[in-house]
C-alpha cells in the first residue's frame, strides 16, 4: 500500500501500491503520474522546492520563506494533486491511503 501524506508546505508518499507486478502496476503509474505533474508544475511557481526520491518514497516540500502570493499558488497545485490522489484512492482503496486534507 502507498500512503500519501499532504501538509500546506508539500506531500510525502511512501510504500508500493502492490496492485501489480514492479513496472507494471498501474496503481503506482498513476500515482507517480499525479504526483510528478505536480511537481512540475510547482517547479514552474518556485524552483527553490525541495524533492527527495528513494525507492518506494518521494518527498516535497516548499521553502519555508516562500511569499504568500507563490505560497497560495503552490497550494493551488497541491490541492490538485490530493484531488486526483482522492478519485485514484476510491478506485483503489486496498492500495492507497491517503492523509491530510485540502487547505
Amino acid at each position: 500500500m502507498t500512503t500519501i501524506t499532504f501538509t500546506r508546505t508539500g506531500f510525502k508518499a511512501d510504500g508500493h501500491a502492490g496492485f501489480g507486478e514492479s513496472g507494471s502496476d498501474i496503481v503506482c503509474a498513476g500515482i507517480s503520474a499525479i504526483l510528478q505533474a505536480g511537481i512540475l508544475g510547482i517547479k514552474k511557481i518556485t524552483p527553490d522546492i525541495k524533492v527527495e526520491k528513494r525507492d518506494g518514497s518521494l518527498i516535497l516540500t516548499l521553502p519555508s520563506n516562500l511569499d504568500l502570493k507563490l505560497l497560495d499558488k503552490c497550494g493551488i497545485v497541491l490541492d490538485t494533486m490530493y484531488l486526483g490522489i482522492i478519485d485514484l484512492s476510491k478506485q483503489y482503496p486496498k492500495h492507497i491511503s491517503l492523509k491530510g486534507e485540502l487547505r
